[in-house]
């Protein structure tokens, strides 16, 4: 047997094992782009639950005006615009009001985040 055949691998073994991990490869790296789009549409969930619970402190603290209607804005988190509408709608009791907040995603209009809370009304 040749000595010098004997060591090292040849050139076809070399692109065989490149072939099984480049099948195994491809798979993993579709599973990490996966992951990471999820984690970002999970990350833009959360911030726009916050730019609702915001709306909706922002209402109970008195600092939006609880008269009857809709009314809407912008608020930034984390570097990212949302787009949020709200409605202070009635209920049986006159001191009481509910609140319904959206959030949207700018580029697609589609409503990303949404809260319902009662507060109480500002004594005019």
């Amino acid at each position: 047997m040749d000595s010098h055949r004997a060591s090292g691998f040849s050139l076809i073994e070399v692109l065989v094992a490149m072939a099984v991990f480049s099948l195994a490869a491809i798979p993993l790296v579709q599973l990490m782009t996966q992951t990471l789009t999820g984690a970002g549409h999970i990350e833009q969930r959360f911030l726009a639950g916050v730019v609702a619970d915001n709306v909706i402190a922002d209402a109970t603290v008195g600092l939006l005006d609880t008269v009857e209607g809709p009314f809407a804005g912008v608020e930034s988190q984390k570097g990212r615009a949302f787009e949020w509408s709200a409605a202070i709608l009635p209920t049986q009791s006159n001191d009481i009001a509910a609140i319904r907040v959206e959030v949207t995603n700018q580029e697609t209009g589609q409503i990303i985040a949404s809260r319902s809370a009662l507060v109480r009304r500002n004594p005019n």
